[in-house]
Parts: C-alpha cells; sequence; structure tokens
C-alpha cells in the first residue's frame, strides 16, 4: 500500500525457492520476494489516507453501555481462542 502510494507497483512471488514443507518451515526460508517496480507504475493507493484512522481491536469500534464489559471480555477470548487454534499444528 505504502509502495503504491509513492508511485511503485509491487509484485509478490510466493515460495520462490520452492513450496516448504506444509507441517515445518525450516530456517532461512524465504517464503515470498517481494519486487518494486520503477517510479510511476502505480496509482496513488486511495486508502493510505485512513491508515492513521483505523482501529485495530474491533471493541474500539463497538458502541457500548455500562453493562457490556463481558460481552466485550468474551469477545477478546474467543479471538484469542480462534487466533491459538489457528496456531495449532
Amino acid at each position: 500500500m505504502a509502495a503504491a502510494q509513492r508511485g511503485h507497483a509491487v509484485t509478490v512471488t510466493p515460495f520462490p525457492q520452492g513450496v516448504p514443507d506444509p507441517h515445518r518451515l525450516p530456517a532461512g526460508s524465504v517464503v515470498a520476494t517481494l519486487t518494486l517496480g520503477p517510479a510511476g507504475s502505480a496509482p496513488g493507493e486511495p486508502l493510505y489516507a485512513s491508515i492513521g484512522r483505523r482501529q485495530a481491536d474491533g471493541d474500539a469500534l463497538c458502541t457500548r453501555s455500562p453493562g457490556q464489559p463481558a460481552a466485550a471480555a468474551a469477545r477478546r477470548t474467543l479471538r484469542r481462542q480462534s487466533l491459538a487454534a489457528l496456531d495449532a499444528p
């Protein structure tokens, strides 16, 4: 996004050394190569200006009354459990 905002196209080459074992990523594996194009190879990125205003915490976007802290805590717990499940083998 930042490269496009500065006029550079980006080409992503996944697994340039070949696809590794799906259960173990060997140390030193290159999972992607990014190649920047020359200046002027991409139009500006219209969403770039919104980066500083975005919210990474979904709870910050919710309108809550004082009686809703338990619901917010439950959402955080579910989010942590979901992320932990992604890390499981």
